[in-house]
């Protein structure tokens, strides 16, 4: 069994990477330019990429993975015009030519969604030309899925979080201000989202695979929290006080109103208060 995961530079790439090179699976990892190649064991194949997607397709078909994972995205909040010609090529047009490059083969194509491309709407239309992108990725796939020898698996994700985490998220930048011993203000308290630790959505990424699972599935906690629930936990944690009070200050976005069912067979096992904990004593190693 080869596996390929596409994105292996970023947070949950990299995790899912390690994981499945230490179940001793035979596992190719693709980064591209905008982040360093992560420290892998040597039993992983690595595939480092600019922009010529068309090859980089062909070079990953000639692994004949077993499943791909497509991990890899091009992320931008508010677009400008200079963003849209690199995001949806990098949306769009990879994941097509890798869908057309394995068809031959007829791998399972397991696709990473997020609860994100959807999260202030009620009708579920994407909320920016980053989230229609990938929606319209995920439609791709799907039309592979049903029309090609493709299996397609779709997960949407919702908040993930974990050690090293560098992305500009809730949990990294509340921690990263108890380290410096500082305060903020917090611009909703209400507002709820649902946490999941990276090393149960890489479990859930790695039964998709072991099963060949397909459909739409969607990897969360079930347990959604508000911003002040989860700041009281890291001030609990840490031992520092970290909220100073409630206005203009970080602001996060509540839950979409409908989400695919969770993955069947799968359930989280870590909870938030360990969760944190765990980030916590990572950062004070230094790692």
């Amino acid at each position: 069994m080869t596996i390929v995961v596409t994105g292996a530079s970023g947070f949950v790439g990299a995790a899912l990477v390690r994981r499945l090179s230490t179940d001793k699976m035979s596992t190719v990892a693709v980064g591209g330019p905008r982040g360093q190649k992560p420290e892998f064991n040597s039993a992983v194949t690595w595939i480092s990429y600019r922009d010529d997607f068309t090859d980089l397709a062909s070079r990953i078909a000639e692994h004949r993975p077993t499943t791909v994972v497509h991990c890899a995205t091009h992320y931008v909040l508010a677009h400008k015009p200079s963003d849209i010609e690199p995001m949806l090529r990098a949306n769009l047009h990879f994941g097509t030519q890798l869908l057309e490059s394995v068809n031959v083969i007829g791998t399972h194509f397991v696709n990473l969604s997020t609860f994100f491309q959807h999260q202030r709407t009620a009708t579920g239309e994407p909320t920016s030309l980053y989230a229609a992108s990938k929606s319209a990725f995920s439609s791709v796939a799907q039309w592979y899925g049903a029309n090609t020898n493709i299996k397609v698996a779709d997960l949407t994700l919702f908040d993930t979080y974990g050690p090293g985490d560098r992305r500009k998220k809730l949990i990294p930048s509340l921690l990263a201000y108890a380290q410096l011993g500082e305060t903020l203000r917090l611009l909703s308290t209400s507002a709820k989202v649902d946490l999941c630790f990276v090393d149960d959505v890489v479990s859930a990424i790695a039964l998709v695979i072991q099963r060949q699972l397909t459909g739409n599935w969607s990897v969360r906690s079930q347990h959604p929290v508000t911003v002040a629930d989860i700041a009281r936990e890291i001030e609990d944690v840490t031992g520092r006080h970290i909220v100073s009070g409630f206005g203009d200050g970080i602001s996060v976005a509540g839950l979409p109103a409908d989400s695919p069912p969770l993955l069947a067979g799968w359930q989280p096992t870590v909870g938030l208060r360990d969760g944190i904990t765990r980030c916590w004593k990572a950062i004070q190693r230094g790692t």
